[in-house]
């Protein structure tokens, strides 16, 4: 398959393409945006393609009579069939980004060659967790309107205590960031509708692609660094590894390791 003269409207950047090499799919978590993955394609080898997707809600227009969740997935269908065919695929999901690919999975989307998650789950089974989240992100969105009053108390959970050690990140964040003010409406919708409290738990999804994914979570996301303990075990064949220095936002703390844990791993997978 040709490249094509110009990348699809969701499509932030390519490298130059090589026959036989990876061409990866980016898809960032919430509040964030195809920018955040620069610093970490930077480090990737040249020879790959890649394209970083705009979930619905960030900038990309919310449809109002589609579930919110389904079009998340869609946006990863469309990137995923727009994607070279002379090469191989890995899709690398964020956050709510990496929860949206596995429920793609889930709904039948065909997997592709490799998967990394970043700072993500397989979900909630526990009815009581699922309800207290819930709730806590319907009270989230109930703030948003108030737009930089939420954004400080957002990156003040202890989820986010490590970017005190990372002023670059914090300074990207900072400037993408406060440009969704005009997303407000539309974030308030997606943390509710993709709450872990609200949409199905991904477990087995995640366990028939157990034996292609990386899992990676920050040290210092203690949350997600325990359950990354019990992966193995949950998953056999997933590859896991864990970023030292770096809290939830891995890709934007340590762009340089995680890029090259990503590229030790697909190296790994090629044929």
């Amino acid at each position: 398959m040709n490249r094509p003269s110009r990348p699809p409207d969701h499509v932030i950047g390519y490298t130059l393409v090589t026959p036989s090499s990876w061409h990866l799919i980016f898809i960032h978590g919430f509040l964030g945006c195809p920018k955040d993955w620069q610093a970490v394609v930077r480090e990737l080898p040249e020879a790959w393609t890649w394209e970083a997707v705009t979930l619905p809600g960030h900038g990309a227009v919310l449809a109002e009579t589609e579930d919110v969740m389904e079009q998340m997935v869609n946006t990863v269908r469309r990137a995923l069939a727009s994607a070279p065919v002379s090469r191989r695929v890995a899709m690398v999901g964020y956050s709510l980004g990496g929860r949206v690919l596995l429920h793609a999975l889930r709904q039948g989307l065909p997997a592709p060659d490799a998967l990394v998650l970043c700072s993500t789950s397989a979900g909630l089974s526990n009815p009581e967790v699922r309800s207290s989240r819930l709730e806590k992100d319907r009270q989230w969105a109930m703030v948003m309107d108030d737009w930089p009053w939420f954004l400080e108390a957002w990156y003040r959970q202890p989820l986010f205590e490590s970017l005190q050690q990372h002023p670059q990140a914090r300074e990207i964040l900072q400037e993408n960031r406060g440009a969704m003010a005009a997303c407000a409406a539309d974030l308030a919708k997606v943390i509710v509708a993709c709450s872990p409290g609200q949409v199905p738990a991904c477990g087995p999804a995640l366990a028939a692609v157990a034996d292609r994914t990386l899992m990676i979570s920050g040290e210092l996301d203690h949350p997600y660094t325990s359950q990354l303990r019990h992966a193995p075990h949950l998953y056999p064949g997933i590859i896991t590894r864990t970023v030292p220095d770096a809290g939830h936002a891995v890709h934007l703390e340590c762009p340089v390791v995680l890029a090259s844990l990503i590229t030790e791993f697909l190296g790994k997978e090629q044929p």
